[in-house]
């Protein structure tokens, strides 16, 4: 009897245990979270979109460019701040009472910084060209020419949604102690991430990520091309909503 309460106990003590040891104990502080956050997304917009710019919009590199970035950010930053780059990540992550609302609020602010500054570093390295920088806007991806219809803006609304909900679960199931990834989480999120945005690139660009979206739709904007921030509601209602209900999966599963 006192044998199967222990192993009751010890379940339940595991099951609680669900982020690294050093994010749980808090070991890092707020300003230490913000700068790993802020570096990290920075490279995630200096790679993964401007890969776009650099390549002349070669599709094969964005879509490993984006899933390796994040692998390799992952390995310094995890530690810190667990490595969200995404507010599609931290939202659900304070839901789930994994951070503070002092955190959320320093993390999205560096996440959006980090891609503001991210995609002017590639605005500045190529010489003041924008080509290919706004990948995530559904008129690239659906049709060559030709009005957006209804369905359009559907399908990249629902890729988006249920393409980060896929995303959130992984990362969510890899910061699960008892899951034992070790030091494969990096791998494990960043290979899912290029199976994720190879699925949706056709459909909505696969960003999967707000902080990933706005920057480059506001310097096009500034340049005169304004079709990707009129359809920047897309890609916050969908990767938020997908990571909301992901985040809520998750207490069910994990």
């Amino acid at each position: 009897m006192s044998s199967l309460l222990e192993e009751e106990k010890e379940k339940e003590q595991i099951k609680n245990i669900d982020l690294p040891e050093s994010v749980n104990q808090n070991s890092y502080s707020v300003g230490q979270k913000f700068c790993a956050e802020f570096i990290g997304t920075f490279f995630l917009l200096f790679v993964g979109s401007g890969i776009g710019v650099f390549t002349n919009g070669d599709l094969v590199a964005v879509i490993l460019s984006n899933g390796l970035v994040i692998a390799a950010m992952i390995y310094p930053f995890g530690r810190i701040s667990g490595a969200h780059f995404n507010p599609s990540v931290t939202i659900p992550m304070f839901l789930r009472k994994k951070i503070t609302i002092k955190e959320l609020a320093y993390y999205l602010v560096a996440q959006f910084s980090g891609g503001l500054v991210g995609s002017l570093f590639v605005f500045l390295c190529n010489r003041g060209r924008l080509d290919n920088l706004g990948s995530t806007q559904i008129g690239d991806f659906l049709k060559e020419g030709g009005e957006l219809d209804a369905w359009s803006y559907i399908g990249a609304l629902l890729s988006e949604t249920i393409l980060t909900f896929g995303l959130v679960m992984v990362v969510f199931a890899s910061t699960v102690k008892r899951n034992n990834f070790n030091n494969l989480t990096g791998l494990i999120v960043g290979a899912t991430l290029i199976m994720l945005v190879a699925t949706g690139c056709r459909l909505s660009g696969g960003s999967l990520n707000p902080a990933r979206s706005l920057p480059p739709a506001l310097y096009e904007a500034i340049k005169g091309k304004t079709d990707a921030l009129k359809q920047l509601w897309i890609y916050f209602l969908g990767p938020i909503s997908g990571g909301i209900l992901a985040g809520f999966a998750s207490l069910y599963f994990m």
